[in-house]
């Protein structure tokens, strides 16, 4: 059987699994550039909601940044690095 990419859920994340979080970086300046442009930050899953949406998988994250910790509730899966997304490390 076939599946359409579309159907594949990714994996419901646990209590203190280490994801990454997609930042969403400054806004664009006049010229075209960020100040702080969207990065790839280490994360630690704080809380999985009982109820998931049927596009992906939330999470509530405790994002690890060089200059302090982050917490964001209700995080979206996302397998792109999408801004303001959670996804699992690569491997490598």
């Amino acid at each position: 059987m076939t599946m359409n990419p579309s159907d594949v859920r990714s994996p419901t994340p646990s209590v203190g699994a280490s994801v990454h979080y997609v930042s969403e970086g400054s806004p664009l300046l006049p010229d075209g550039s960020q100040r702080y442009p969207s990065v790839c930050r280490a994360a630690i899953v704080t809380e999985v909601p009982q109820i998931q949406v049927p596009e992906g998988n939330l999470a509530s994250l405790c994002v690890v940044n060089p200059t302090g910790l982050f917490f964001r509730a209700d995080v979206a899966y996302a397998e792109e690095t999408t801004p303001g997304t959670w996804h699992y490390p690569c491997a490598g």
